[in-house]
């Protein structure tokens, strides 16, 4: 009813570990036969579950055993060339829809500093370069920037449960994501769009990410509880599945939150 001209996936679009191949049958049993209603563009970003779960990729070298995972990005990369409607041209790419320029980003590869398909460091100042023309810079990324969510705000990241115990790896905590987002997105994006964390949150931390407005939509499909820490906000809720819309009408952003139900809970509009 409100219209709607693509549909952004926020990261962990297969659970638990991603795709073994382009034919893998969960392409069509998680995305193919429950979206085959929606005739839309699908944007997709990779999250941790999509490169191979709850420890995401350490390097070539791995930890315990783990190995190399980063090679199931490309994957995901490759079957845009098979679906008509799932779109992901690289692991980070950038593409314009009217007034509006979005830059997605791989936040795991920033989590390990990992270049293993390329150096989103090198490449991210031109990326933005060439929206500097559009009315409105989104960036998307699977993990937030600030949540109150369990898995909270890059940086300080909460921890592993390896053997039963929780393990705080300094890497894990998501630094590498603070220090990309502090050097480049900072001043380069007027919304941030993220995952990660299962629930649905506004913040209301105008100055963290200089200027930039922060939302997390990551209870499309499971919810985890709130946790306090500390972080403004204007609407959070992990009490109901749901998602985002979104309206950019020259210099107004329109969210609207969305439960499972299609009824709205919160709507604010941001003035440029």
């Amino acid at each position: 009813e409100l219209g709607c001209d693509l549909v952004i996936l926020l990261g962990d679009n297969f659970y638990d570990d991603g795709v073994a191949s382009v034919d893998d049958p969960q392409w069509q049993s998680k995305f193919e036969e429950p979206y085959a209603g929606i005739d839309l563009p699908f944007y997709a970003v990779l999250g941790n579950h999509d490169y191979g779960g709850e420890l995401p990729l350490l390097g070539s070298a791995g930890l315990g055993g783990l190995g190399n995972q980063f090679e199931k990005g490309p994957i995901e990369v490759a079957y845009t060339d098979v679906s008509e409607k799932w779109t992901m041209p690289a692991t980070f790419y950038t593409f314009q829809l009217g007034p509006v320029g979005f830059v997605a980003m791989d936040t795991n590869a920033m989590m390990f500093d990992n270049t293993d398909n390329g150096d989103q460091s090198a490449w991210y100042p031109g990326a933005v370069a060439e929206l500097a023309g559009s009315d409105w810079i989104v960036g998307l990324g699977h993990h937030p920037y600030l949540s109150n969510g369990q898995h909270g705000n890059a940086g300080d990241y909460d921890g592993l449960e390896l053997a039963g115990q929780t393990v705080t790896l300094p890497i894990v905590a998501g630094e590498g994501v603070k220090e990309f987002f502090d050097a480049h997105v900072c001043g380069s994006v007027d919304v941030y769009l993220s995952g990660h964390d299962h629930l649905r949150a506004w913040l209301d931390e105008p100055e963290a990410l200089c200027g930039a407005t922060l939302i997390v939509s990551g209870a499309g499909a499971k919810l985890r509880s709130i946790v306090e820490r500390g972080n403004r906000t204007l609407f959070q809720d992990d009490t109901r599945e749901g998602f985002l819309h979104a309206t950019v009408d020259g210099d107004s952003f329109v969210g609207r939150f969305f439960d499972r139900d299609g009824l709205l809970d919160f709507e604010h509009m941001v003035v440029r």
